[in-house]
């Protein structure tokens, strides 16, 4: 008899898919994510000045995301934003503290 590879009741199977994303996005914290009612934005440094930008989250992995529209390779990304860091505001951007570095 030619097994016919079918799943029977109780029986399980594992699978992983393998696929290649062209461009996966940029991996930034999921805690620097700002969630509003216009849409999904994370606070950019520029000069010293907060500027919110506007992205769109492609896959989610819990603790961090892939940005695939809205960031670029450079821009510094604010972590764990509170309430105070607002459009326009003017701040002075220290480095992550040592071993923090991502």
């Amino acid at each position: 008899m030619v097994p016919q590879h079918r799943l029977l009741p109780g029986m399980f199977a594992s699978v992983q898919l393998h696929f290649n994303a062209p461009n996966p996005g940029i991996l930034i914290s999921g805690d620097s994510v700002i969630p509003r009612a216009q849409g999904q934005f994370v606070a950019i440094v520029d000069n010293n000045v907060i500027h919110l930008q506007e992205v769109h989250v492609g896959r989610d992995l819990g603790t961090q995301v892939y940005v695939t529209t809205g960031l670029k390779d450079g821009d510094k990304v604010v972590v764990n934003p509170t309430d105070a860091v607002q459009e326009g505001v003017h701040v002075e951007a220290k480095p992550a503290p040592k071993g923090q570095e991502k």
